[in-house]
């Protein structure tokens, strides 16, 4: 308690490095997310290749989860960390003012093969 305490208030910052998308919680459905910045190698070594990520929850993003995903299935946003947190908050309401490659630059999916 006394760990959890310490980092949700004391005087170490909890960063998120980008915003970004991940296909979560099933194919074709895609799940906003924070990409957590290692604070000072705090964090347990991950295994190659994975991305520690935090999915939040609307209007409490704090109250997400921790996933790691393999880091060539992030789709980074081109939105600051801010402007996700609002969307986020907002639950949906509140878009990015510049939407250059933001929420809808999502992969498309090829079409059915003759």
């Amino acid at each position: 308690m006394q760990q959890i305490t310490h980092t949700l208030f004391g005087h170490q910052e909890v960063k998120f490095s980008r915003a970004a998308v991940i296909e979560y919680p099933r194919r074709g459905l895609y799940t906003l997310c924070f990409v957590v910045q290692p604070v000072n190698g705090r964090l347990p070594p991950l295994p190659e290749g994975y991305t520690v990520v935090l999915v939040p929850t609307s209007p409490v993003p704090a109250s997400g989860m921790v996933i790691l995903v393999p880091t060539e299935e992030v789709i980074p946003l081109e939105i600051s960390v801010e402007d996700a947190l609002k969307y986020v908050v907002s639950a949906g309401f509140l878009l990015p003012e510049k939407p250059s490659g933001s929420l809808t630059s999502l992969p498309q999916k090829a079409g059915p093969s003759a």
